[in-house]
């Protein structure tokens, strides 16, 4: 019950994917095989391997996100611990320096 959310979240983008690709397949059935070749390879990249003549085109996606994601978010809290940790060990030195009666 706790993923609900999130679960709807990632059909409803899994979902405008879908339709997002049908658009394309119906543009592509609109223009001359030609030109449908030319298109493809404007907006799609080589996955062909070396050495092999095959012609092999996938899409590449760059997700963007204004949400930080969970690598970023531990990252932060890594340097934010690091940051308390240093602070400590200062205060701790400058503590030991003067000494506690002074």
């Amino acid at each position: 019950m706790a993923n609900t959310y999130q679960n709807i979240s990632d059909r409803s983008e899994k979902e405008w994917r879908r339709q997002w690709a049908q658009i394309i397949m119906v543009l592509e059935r609109s223009v001359k095989p030609s030109e449908m070749k030319r298109l493809q390879d404007e907006y799609s990249v080589d996955m062909a391997r070396e050495g092999i003549e095959e012609r092999r085109r996938g899409l590449m996606v760059i997700k963007k996100s204004s949400l930080p994601s969970k690598a970023d978010k531990r990252k932060a809290a890594i340097l934010n611990w690091q940051g308390v940790l240093n602070e400590l060990r200062s205060v701790q030195a400058n503590t030991c320096e003067s000494g506690p009666g002074n």
